[in-house]
């Protein structure tokens, strides 16, 4: 178009082309010129080098300069936008650290206890980007939900006995009623004397058994462990205690859904006695040592 407007006036001495020499050269490399002048006005107002001589080369600069403007400030707006948005997830973080951070120096917290809730909320964030899982699966349908359930919870499915006697009904039931915990390193998720109110069921971590009145580690427990249905059933309290030695992610089902499995499936008594009987090696040995978790 800046090559036509002089062209459209028969090259005329006034004209871009007549004033810059090239009305003799070669095609291509009036094509090339003419795309420099082009590009160099669009990206910023031009070098003066190659002016507009008459009203056609004026009326096709103006078009060109206000559409550069126009995209210039268009591609600034989005990339400011986007970054904008990359970041909102992180600054809503950062600012939540940054209130529980001034509230316990307000409370006068030993030094060390916000070192550990500033190293949880960084795992956090590490982990999930500060996105809610819970929050986000209950947006989904249920039967999407389920299927993500059965992908994040497949070592559960696998190495816990007690979703392997049950039926597809009454597993996927268990799956949705569970609920996902974080607890970070030397946390206890259970103590001794407690009463038996939840089913922990072990994802990612390692945590270790704190037994007997010395206090010994007497073993561990790691993704697909699962405990705390022992004291639930007996409604015993729990006879040792477990703590974290790594940042644990851990499903845990409450009381309340626990009782109402059992009465909105049959068969979940029966699963129950089948696991009394059918005991791994692990939970013999420890309920023969007299730990009831």
């Amino acid at each position: 178009a800046w090559f036509v407007a002089a062209m459209i006036t028969g090259f005329s001495q006034d004209s871009w082309v007549v004033r810059t020499g090239i009305e003799a050269l070669d095609p291509a490399d009036q094509y090339i010129r003419s795309l420099y002048w082009t590009i160099a006005t669009i990206t910023t107002v031009g070098y003066g080098d190659i002016t507009p001589g008459h009203t056609a080369e004026y009326a096709v600069a103006l078009i060109v300069m206000i559409t550069g403007a126009s995209l210039y400030a268009f591609l600034i707006g989005s990339v400011a936008s986007l970054l904008s948005n990359l970041n909102a997830s992180q600054n809503r973080h950062k600012k939540r650290v940054m209130v529980v951070t001034q509230y316990l120096h307000d409370r006068h917290a030993p030094q060390q206890l916000s070192d550990r809730v500033r190293s949880y909320y960084d795992y956090v964030w590490e982990r999930d980007r500060g996105l809610n899982d819970a929050a986000l699966l209950n947006d989904l349908p249920g039967p999407l939900r389920l299927d993500i359930m059965l992908h994040i919870t497949r070592n559960i499915l696998h190495d816990a006995p007690l979703f392997q006697h049950c039926s597809d009904p009454l597993r996927d039931a268990l799956l949705m009623a569970l609920e996902l915990q974080i607890y970070p390193p030397d946390s206890y998720i259970v103590r001794k004397g407690e009463p038996g109110k939840q089913v922990f069921f072990v994802t990612d971590g390692s945590m270790e058994i704190i037994f007997g009145e010395d206090q010994r580690v007497y073993g561990e427990f790691g993704p697909g462990d699962y405990f705390g249905h022992l004291s639930m059933v007996l409604g015993e309290t729990r006879t040792a205690s477990i703590r974290t030695l790594t940042y644990c992610d851990v499903y845990v089902l409450g009381q309340e859904k626990f009782r109402k499995l059992r009465g909105d499936f049959s068969e979940f008594s029966e699963v129950l006695k089948l696991l009394s009987v059918e005991k791994t090696e692990k939970v013999s040995k420890m309920l023969i040592d007299g730990i009831v978790l």
